[in-house]
């Protein structure tokens, strides 16, 4: 399932200083620039931060977890056990601001994102942008 909603890639693209447009149909979110264009959240999240280096560390055990986290946006925060998966985000939270480093990165912009996608789903509100 891809996002309604892409505020996290806004913000990354803002921070890579980069102009992304972004359409949504198909039931995915496609991101199109200058040299390029995709259709994985995840994928577009990791092109920008490939760019803005502060999105995505360089520690490989932040990285892995970053990925992990990547991971859960799409699929655990999208599964029936949605209110699980959000009870185990709040525990990871409880004591930091951010899900891996002590700084932003693209792990807190997809679950962002999935997060705000939950909200305008269960509100039944109007995508705001095409």
């Amino acid at each position: 399932m891809g996002y309604i909603f892409c505020e996290g890639v806004y913000t990354a693209s803002h921070l890579a200083g980069k102009d992304v447009s972004l359409k949504w149909g198909d039931n995915q979110t496609k991101a199109s620039w200058s040299t390029n264009s995709t259709s994985s959240t995840r994928t577009i999240l990791r092109i920008l931060a490939s760019i803005a280096k502060d999105l995505y560390t360089t520690d490989p055990s932040q990285k892995s977890a970053v990925d992990m986290w990547m991971d859960f946006a799409e699929e655990d925060l999208a599964s029936e056990d949605f209110e699980e998966a959000l009870r185990h985000l709040e525990e990871m939270l409880a004591d930091r601001s951010f899900l891996v480093a002590d700084t932003l990165t693209i792990a807190d912009l997809a679950v962002f994102d999935r997060l705000l996608g939950m909200v305008v789903l269960f509100f039944n509100l109007p995508v705001l942008w095409q």
